[in-house]
């Protein structure tokens, strides 16, 4: 069992600064999450999947930044419980973290909107169709 640290409150924060002919605009983001209580591993995954969430803000034109969402809890993703392959039966073998997929419709639309995403190393991606999340192990 994993000793629980003492950190109440992790605020992670990203930004950019692009010039524009003479000027210059600054862009930061900064999210501010609840940890009491967690083991060291889960802090790290928090701080983990906060930075990816805002790498992917920063990337996005700024017309088209949406607003971060309220709660995200990565713990929605990893203990997931994946579909694999279809069974003869016609049901779904279990997946996992290395190779798996569910209906976006089981996930909350916290988590699709930040999709896609990297966490401890396996990438989560929506389907063009939006209908599906999937998640492997990330490359690298």
């Amino acid at each position: 069992m994993s000793e629980i640290i003492n950190v109440k409150e992790l605020r992670v924060g990203k930004g950019k600064t692009i010039q524009d002919g003479e000027a210059w605009h600054k862009t930061y983001y900064e999210l501010v999450l609840n940890t009491e209580g967690f083991s060291p591993e889960l802090v790290e995954l928090h701080r983990e999947t906060a930075e990816g969430y805002l790498n992917k803000l920063l990337a996005m034109p700024e017309s088209n930044t949406p607003e971060p969402p309220l709660e995200f809890n990565p713990e929605e993703l990893i203990s997931h419980r994946w579909k694999g392959k279809t069974n003869p039966k016609g049901g779904y073998y279990p997946g996992n973290l290395d190779f798996g997929w569910d209906f976006a419709d089981k996930f909350s639309q916290e988590v699709i909107r930040c999709l896609p995403l990297t966490i401890n190393g396996y990438a989560f991606s929506l389907s063009e169709s939006k209908k599906i999340i999937n998640v492997k192990k990330a490359n690298g």
